[in-house]
């Protein structure tokens, strides 16, 4: 049972993906450190009922929530998201894109160890 908070929330910024939702979902759960120190936001300009029902498959899981943001702008949708996460770290992974198993391990050795405020990496495209 997850009742810790999350170390990292996880944002993926969406726009009629549909489908290709699942598969962000699928890396993230390949990730090397444990789902219960995750939360996934998913944040949407508009309803998608699809992308909702995808989100609530792994409500349990990973902690995800659908969020609507009502606004047009990417940056927007990703503030919005970021105002309603809890995670010590923020991650971004576009819904359309894929990362390797260890992306976030890296990510939050890097912000350790460097002391970080932003760290990046490579994500490849869904197709």
């Amino acid at each position: 049972m997850m009742s810790m908070r999350p170390a990292v929330s996880i944002v993926v910024p969406v726009f009629r993906e549909g489908e290709r939702v699942r598969g962000v979902f699928e890396t993230i759960l390949r990730q090397t450190i444990s789902s219960d120190s995750l939360e996934v936001l998913v944040v949407s300009p508009e309803e998608n009922p699809v992308e909702r029902e995808i989100c609530c498959e792994y409500a349990d899981t990973l902690r995800a929530k659908y969020l609507v943001s009502d606004s047009q702008g990417r940056a927007q949708g990703l503030n919005y998201a970021i105002r309603r996460s809890v995670g010590d770290f923020i991650c971004r992974i576009d819904g359309r894109s894929i990362v390797p198993d260890d992306y976030i391990a890296r990510m939050l050795k890097t912000a350790t160890e460097k002391g970080a405020a932003v760290v990046g990496g490579v994500q490849r495209a869904l197709l």
